[in-house]
């Protein structure tokens, strides 16, 4: 059976998700490989760069939570070669201890076919909804 470019990629955003939900202590290594050396990440008032800097700051946020699950929508991707570009919807379900959140919106990504598969070179965070799971939290961006 052969991989197609699609496949790969829904693959290395599973990766990313399974290594978000398995923690900062067992998470860490398989996280940090699922980005190029000179990758980038943008959420929401934090841009770092560089795969040293975007684990630093993964580790700082996730640590936060006792747990993270992160579900992955229906992805869209265009693949040129060697690069690609993709958006991936997705919920994250989170533990704070005593009190349980969600978050649902995309990532608009851009990727790099490497000697070891695709990898990240950009993620750039869009949240739609964030806050209570009953849906009692603010909604970002144009109303319906």
């Amino acid at each position: 059976m052969t991989v197609s470019d699609h496949d790969a990629l829904v693959a290395l955003n599973h990766a990313y998700g399974d290594a978000v939900r398995a923690g900062v202590e067992a998470g860490a290594d398989a996280w940090g490989a699922t980005w190029a050396d000179d990758g980038m990440w943008d959420l929401p008032g934090r841009h770092v760069e560089g795969r040293e800097a975007v684990v630093a700051l993964w580790k700082a946020a996730l640590g936060k939570y006792a747990r993270v699950v992160q579900l992955y929508m229906a992805p869209s991707f265009a693949v040129d070669g060697d690069t690609a570009t993709g958006r991936v919807p997705l919920v994250e379900l989170i533990d704070e201890g005593d009190v349980r959140a969600m978050m649902a919106g995309h990532y608009d990504d851009t990727y790099r076919r490497t000697v070891d598969g695709w990898k990240f070179t950009s993620r750039a965070l869009t949240i739609y909804y964030r806050g209570a799971a009953d849906l009692s939290g603010h909604f970002f961006g144009p109303s319906a």
